[in-house]
């Protein structure tokens, strides 16, 4: 693919290899929450600790990549098409049907949901809606459903900072590098005045540099998409250690961030909150590429093979997933069994966690898909792989090299 300067007209081929990217992404998701109770409570005092910080630590990169995902997405597929009224209108629409009803509606269920799991006394009427009605405002009906009211937020300002792209072309060079001066002068804001009128991760804002980052590879993708799909035999000694230097830079800093966390939570060393948030931001934006790149090569060795199809698949239910992988935990919490932190069958019954979470869903969300009628309405658009095998076309015919993933995921 030739190298085109942003702004001309052309016409965007489908990558398929988002789809695997998706996966790794939820992959980070699941990890972090069926880890989460063991790594911050339970297991501290368990000789199998590290390897539930490393679970929760070093898999966090889940949301902040699909939040990158979502923003990657919309500029690849809307940076060349004619700013028009109606282009607008098709774009807040398909948010509205496959975003935000799905939102609304998942995050009854979670409220109703964790009323019955807690044993929570239920007040009158108008009270329980007055806390829902705050829950949706907030995105906290359940903890991972602020990533949806993330994006929310970014879909509000997604058509003015695309017309300021195309109008400002040269800006779009320095997109990224603006997406950290705005979102580190917020941290910064905030760690010395406490400005927030909310939870800090529950802002857009937060997320700039992602956001940013997923505008500017969007808009130069044919600048670096070779470098992504090149074998390691085409590639030259700079090339090489060009991948070589991202990988363990990668490994480098998520080693860092893990380690700190282990002396926070078993042996109380503080450092200053900047730190950590400094190591987690590296880490997550270096894990897009590293994550991009698996992505391409995995794409490039093992399209059609069972691997490769079963991550396609993974990765185009994933938003769904997403949505309803916390019931299964949360129900998968309650048989414990009383095992002991101590013994290793703790460290296997995490693990099962992570499996149940995982397969449950996909199944589950599989079947919703398949057999009930306007699922869209609970779990988002439709799969390309569904949609293909309820109407007996293929799954490159169904193809539309403009659909959007529901955020990104």
């Amino acid at each position: 693919m030739s190298i085109v300067q942003p702004g001309k007209q052309r016409v965007r081929s489908k990558l398929p290899q988002l789809d695997l990217f998706r996966a790794f992404a939820l992959f980070g998701v699941i990890s972090v929450h069926s880890s989460s109770t063991a790594a911050a409570i339970s297991g501290l005092h368990s000789k199998y600790f590290p390897i539930f910080n490393m679970m929760n630590i070093f898999f966090k990169f889940g949301t902040p990549c699909f939040i990158f995902l979502s923003s990657f997405v919309l500029f690849y597929n809307y940076y060349d098409r004619p700013d028009t009224g109606s282009l607008i209108r098709k774009f807040y629409r398909k948010r509205l049907l496959y975003i935000i009803v799905p939102y609304v509606l998942i995050s009854l269920i979670y409220f109703l949901f964790n009323h019955e799991l807690n044993r929570t006394p239920w007040l009158g009427f108008g009270e329980e809606i007055s806390k829902l009605l705050n829950k949706l405002a907030t995105g906290s009906a359940h903890t991972h459903l602020y990533f949806v009211f993330v994006n929310a937020q970014f879909y509000l300002i997604f058509p003015l900072v695309l017309i300021i792209l195309k109008q400002f072309k040269w800006l779009s060079a320095w997109a990224f590098p603006v997406g950290i001066l705005m979102q580190w002068g917020y941290v910064l804001l905030n760690h010395q005045y406490h400005y927030q009128w909310m939870p800090k991760g529950s802002l857009s804002i937060s997320y700039m540099s992602y956001y940013l980052l997923g505008a500017s590879l969007a808009i130069y993708y044919e600048r670096w998409h070779g470098w992504m799909s090149r074998g390691w035999t085409d590639r030259g000694i700079v090339d090489r250690s060009a991948v070589v230097g991202l990988v363990m830079s990668w490994i480098a800093v998520s080693g860092s961030h893990v380690a700190i966390w282990h002396a926070l939570r078993i042996y109380h060393i503080y450092y200053n909150s900047l730190l950590y948030e400094l190591l987690w931001n590296v880490q997550t934006l270096l894990s897009a590429f590293v994550l991009l790149l698996t992505a391409f090569q995995l794409h490039r060795l093992f399209e059609g093979k069972l691997l490769y199809r079963a991550l396609a698949v993974i990765g185009q239910l994933s938003f769904a997933i997403y949505l309803v992988h916390p019931f299964v935990l949360a129900i998968y919490r309650k048989f414990d069994l009383g095992i002991s932190t101590f013994v290793s069958e703790y460290v296997f019954w995490i693990w099962g966690g992570f499996a149940a979470a995982l397969l449950v869903s996909m199944a589950a969300v599989h079947a919703i898909f398949r057999y009930v009628p306007k699922a869209w309405m609970l779990l988002g658009s439709e799969p390309v792989y569904v949609a293909s095998a309820k109407t007996g076309r293929t799954s490159s015919q169904m193809q539309d090299p403009y659909r959007n993933r529901q955020a990104g995921v």
